[in-house]
């Protein structure tokens, strides 16, 4: 497995100095995440190798005109005709720059609210969007929904079957799985390591109710081990998120040996 660490825009203006001190800290990848605007790519273009970024979020980068604080601007499951054009569009976008970067994984966020027709506006643009990720030899990876969201492990496991033979994965996220998760061992394409308290917040893992050992199958199932944090948290929480990866990924009485690049 890779160890990557997710970057954002910030307004305190700190996406150069979170870059640099990942990869410093040993992360193999970076994950460019929501927000992303048009000038913190080119500072990354010039700061890191093409291939040190192993994923890229749908829609990304945004316009100049964005501001990192405001919701995206694509509707990703609405019904309406205008939205649905406007998300293959950047989502088309969106591929060809993970293409020029040798970015492997475009992951595809999870709606957030199950509304009525939600669904099947996801599987439309994604059946457009599998086309060109084809061409250009880029995987989406289906974010994994919380509660009341799209899609959930049936409607993942239903767009897998729909899409056979397409370029199409899952991501996994830690604090959100059900039993039954093992039904996707075979489509994951990456996982965050997250972790929640009782009441839901997120805490850093380790430090929540997330029982990470009896995860061990899905993240050995896993090529990238993602950790996120929020927007906003310490430089210092890469660090101590880096600790616990590589405390998590050592076999119960074997030290960790290094990574290997994924093929």
């Amino acid at each position: 497995m890779l160890f990557a660490a997710s970057v954002r825009s910030a307004r305190d203006g700190t996406f150069e100095a979170r870059a640099r001190f990942a990869l410093d800290l040993g992360y193999e990848k970076l994950a460019l995440l929501s927000p992303l605007l048009e000038e913190e790519l080119g500072v990354l273009k010039r700061l890191v190798p093409r291939d040190r970024v192993g994923v890229l979020e749908l829609f990304l980068p945004y316009p100049p005109e964005f501001r990192p604080d405001r919701p995206s601007p694509f509707r990703l499951g609405s019904a309406d005709r205008g939205d649905k054009e406007e998300c293959v569009r950047a989502g088309t976008r969106t591929i060809q720059v993970a293409d020029d970067l040798r970015i492997p994984v475009v992951l595809v966020p999870a709606v957030r609210h199950r509304a009525s027709g939600a669904f099947d506006a996801l599987k439309a643009v994604l059946l457009k969007l599998l086309d060109a990720a084809d061409r250009y030899s880029v995987r989406l990876a289906l974010e994994l929904a919380g509660p009341g969201g799209v899609p959930d492990l049936a409607g993942a496991r239903e767009c897998l079957a729909e899409f056979a033979g397409a370029p199409l994965g899952v991501w996994c996220y830690t604090d959100r799985l059900e039993a039954s998760w093992e039904a996707l061992r075979g489509a994951i394409d990456g996982a965050t390591v997250a972790d929640r308290g009782e009441g839901g917040k997120p805490e850093e893992p380790g430090k929540g109710i997330v029982d990470f050992e009896s995860l061990r199958p899905l993240l050995e199932a896993s090529p990238i081990w993602l950790l996120d944090p929020p927007l906003g948290a310490p430089l210092e929480s890469l660090e101590r998120g880096m600790a616990f990866l590589r405390e998590l990924s050592e076999p119960k009485g074997h030290p960790r040996e290094s990574l290997p690049e994924r093929a």
